[in-house]
């Protein structure tokens, strides 16, 4: 028997060095764990508690290397939700945030999408505002998170968010 009512597979796009910073806040006991083999892929689980419901979320993190990269398409197969990371929106991320959102809808359909945006420090940020932000990515996204870069206590936030998003995506 399971610990958990539902379970939801969620993919991990993005930034090389963005992604690991994320994996380090939301998954803390790996930052100075071994590197591992992969096979293109790294996977985190975690289960919690969102309103009555117990809920496992399995994150999928695919290797950016672009030998392991072409089977993105594959990883994206039964997915309940894709999280795409940054940290800076400028126009480089702002180019490639379609073509993200393209191939998600292509190999995953209809499934929401969260961005995370990780800030390097909130005194020194970057110029732009949540609501100068939002107009530029709404039609790619689902859902915006933003957080500071080093906040570990925020792990918790996001597994609730992610949560919260991809049930009320598919009431």
């Amino acid at each position: 028997m399971t610990d958990y009512d539902s379970s939801f597979k969620v993919l991990l796009i993005g930034d090389h060095a963005v992604k690991k910073k994320l994996i380090n806040i939301i998954f803390p006991e790996t930052i100075n764990s071994a590197p591992t083999i992969t096979l293109g892929i790294d996977f985190y689980s975690k289960v919690i508690s969102y309103n009555t419901q117990r809920i496992r979320i399995m994150i999928w993190n695919p290797i950016t290397a672009d030998r392991f990269y072409i089977r993105l398409s594959q990883f994206l197969k039964d997915s309940h939700g894709a999280i795409i990371t940054c940290d800076d929106i400028d126009s480089r991320f702002l180019h490639k945030l379609p073509e993200w959102n393209q191939i998600i809808k292509q190999y995953a359909g209809e499934i929401p999408i969260i961005l995370i945006r990780l800030e390097k420090d909130r005194e020194n940020s970057q110029k732009e505002k949540k609501e100068d932000i939002i107009p530029l990515v709404t039609n790619y996204i689902t859902d915006y998170i933003e957080t500071l870069a080093r906040e570990s206590e925020e792990g918790e936030h996001f597994f609730r968010e992610i949560a919260k998003t991809i049930l009320n995506y598919h009431i």
